[in-house]
């Protein structure tokens, strides 16, 4: 009875002393990168690997990090030797607070001082976030232009200026469907010439009944 005792104590001890480790490690994750490298399948020889903690906007912020503590708004960062990055830490967005923070990540060339890599949005999860199989998933794909015509969605920032007839399957209804450029201009002029004509006639008609 007194070892079996003994024996439950001591598991007790090691699930103290497992549990807390366990979970340190889930909020923090490791980065590893070891194919850094250009079209020409030349990998980078000298350079940085950085992250940092972001929002949906990209705008820069502070978080907490799991487990206790606070992140501040510097980035995080390894040097890159021949494409590898030596493996370092960030917090696990699935733990932070906010939980579910971005990370902006770039690479930064320190032969030219160039910022050679930028991917805004980053989201992993887990214990380790290998950045050699990280694909993208916030690139815009561009509506394609074929002949005269686009295939989904098209976006405008700015004026828009046509001639012809501006039409649409969906457009609201207080969009009335009408021409727009030099015949509406024409329609226009004759319009108000119609209406002068009406009221001249009848200013003719009321001076003749007056005299």
């Amino acid at each position: 009875m007194k070892k079996l005792f003994i024996l439950e104590f001591i598991c007790f001890c090691l699930l103290q002393i497992v549990l807390p480790i366990n979970a340190q490690a889930q909020n923090w994750t490791t980065v590893s990168a070891t194919n850094i490298t250009d079209l020409n399948q030349q990998k980078l020889g000298a350079g940085q690997l950085c992250f940092l903690a972001t929002d949906q906007n990209d705008d820069t912020i502070s978080i907490g990090v799991g487990g206790g503590g606070q992140a501040l708004r510097r980035q995080f960062c390894s040097p890159v030797t021949v494409g590898g990055v030596t493996p370092f830490t960030v917090p696990n967005p699935t733990n932070t607070l906010p939980p579910g923070v971005y990370y902006r990540v770039t690479v930064k060339d320190t032969s030219t001082g160039q910022e050679v890599l930028r991917y805004t949005q980053v989201s992993f999860a887990g214990t380790s976030f290998n950045f050699d199989n990280y694909a993208p998933l916030n690139l815009g794909a561009p509506a394609p232009i074929i002949g005269n015509s686009v295939t989904g969605n098209l976006s405008v920032t700015g004026n828009v200026s046509a001639t012809g007839t501006l039409t649409g399957s969906n457009l609201p209804a207080n969009i009335l469907q009408r021409p727009i450029g030099p015949l509406t201009s024409l329609k226009t002029g004759l319009k108000w010439a119609h209406i002068w004509r009406l009221l001249l006639f009848s200013s003719s008609s009321l001076l003749t009944r007056a005299i």
